[in-house]
């Protein structure tokens, strides 16, 4: 009867392990999904900020180039009212 008794709560200490084991593996699991997850997300605004970043040089660009070009259009409309 006292081994009954004994293999009875040693299967049942070794199922407690295997759920806990279980438990454990899905939390690691669902941790490294999480990782991926913000790790994915970093880089998705690492690379939004390189191109905000791209842009907003490029529009200093264009508003550099669009006062050259309002400068040059004054400096020929001087040049036309000498000529006429």
């Amino acid at each position: 009867m006292k081994e009954a008794i004994f293999s009875i709560l040693g299967g049942g200490l070794v199922l407690v392990a295997l759920i806990d084991a279980v438990r454990a593996l899905v939390r690691w699991i669902l941790d490294r999904k999480a990782h991926k997850e913000d790790r994915a997300e970093e880089k998705a605004e690492r690379k939004t900020e390189e191109r905000l970043a791209r842009l907003e040089g490029r529009v200093a660009e264009i508003e550099e180039q669009t006062g050259k070009f309002a400068q040059s259009l004054d400096l020929q409309r001087e040049t036309n009212v000498y000529i006429l």
